[in-house]
């Protein structure tokens, strides 16, 4: 039996290294829906935001 869930995204406050990690563990989990995509979409964008505003 496959359990689905799901890990909640960190805080809009949250560092880089955090996003990397909820990105990491997204990738990980077996459910690759059409939600799962846009989270890991939406995780990234916010990753090169931060990034961008770091340099």
């Amino acid at each position: 039996m496959t359990i689905h869930g799901f890990i909640d995204p960190p805080s809009p406050f949250a560092s880089v290294e955090e996003w990397e990690a909820f990105v990491r563990d997204v990738e990980d989990l077996e459910d690759q829906s059409p939600e799962v995509a846009r989270e890991l979409r939406e995780a990234r964008r916010i990753i090169a935001e931060k990034k961008a505003a770091n340099a």
